[in-house]
């Protein structure tokens, strides 16, 4: 009876974690739906990129911080300012960008800011879904290896289903953005990045543990039919 009480809450603790995985990737995949298609629903001519100084972002006048008076005539340090490129929409304040991501013109010599920030959008959509799959497979190897041996043919699966989702996340949006600005402006542009060559190193030594968990599970098997 108590084997049995024992698999019950074992069932019911699985359909748990499986319910709130796929409620937090429902979640997810809404948010980023509904943030892409406000972007898309917006004026191209509602966007404007402004070249400031790192004190000039305007904010509402209720969030501005209280000066002390005592320090207003004081000379300002003008080393530690310094000048940045910031997307503005309907005049208001949306990131500090790269103005090489913003520098694209089609063939009338017309850039467009809009497209821009949705090429953005997509890359950075694009590594959010791939980072939030490989945490779903963390979390699901945790917690099959919570009560019972990790080396499992299961969990050599999903290590190497994370590998191959390292690999993407370090191609795919930078691929995706190359396409997208390729289509739109005939034209793109790309440099060398010190991030990309660790993200696919972190992928290759994903794969190496995978090979390690295959064979722990190769053990596994002969020790329990040792046994």
């Amino acid at each position: 009876m108590n084997e049995k009480q024992r698999k019950n809450e074992k069932t019911v603790s699985s359909r748990a974690w499986s319910s709130a995985l796929i409620f937090m990737v429902v979640v997810l995949s809404f948010s980023i739906t509904m943030d892409f298609v406000k972007d898309i629903k917006t004026n191209k001519n509602d966007y404007e990129i402004r070249y400031e100084s790192s004190e000039e972002v305007n904010e509402d006048s209720d969030k501005k911080d209280l000066v002390d008076i005592a320090t207003q005539n004081e000379p300002k340090d003008t080393n530690k300012q310094h000048k940045l490129y910031r997307l503005y929409r309907n005049d208001t304040y949306c990131k500090d960008i790269d103005i090489n991501n913003y520098s694209y013109v089609d063939n009338n010599g017309k850039t467009d800011y809009k497209y821009c920030a949705l090429t953005e959008d997509v890359n950075a959509h694009t590594s959010t879904l791939l980072l939030t799959a490989m945490m779903i497979l963390v979390i699901l190897i945790a917690k099959d290896s919570a009560d019972k041996t990790p080396f499992t043919q299961t969990n050599v699966k999903r290590i190497k289903a994370i590998s191959i989702l390292q690999l993407l996340f370090a191609v795919l949006p930078g691929m995706i953005s190359f396409t997208m600005t390729m289509v739109r402006f005939s034209n793109s542009h790309g440099s060398f990045n010190i991030k990309w060559m660790y993200l696919l190193i972190i992928s290759a030594i994903t794969a190496l543990i995978a090979n390690v968990f295959q064979y722990g599970v190769k053990l596994q098997e002969d020790s329990d039919s040792i046994a």
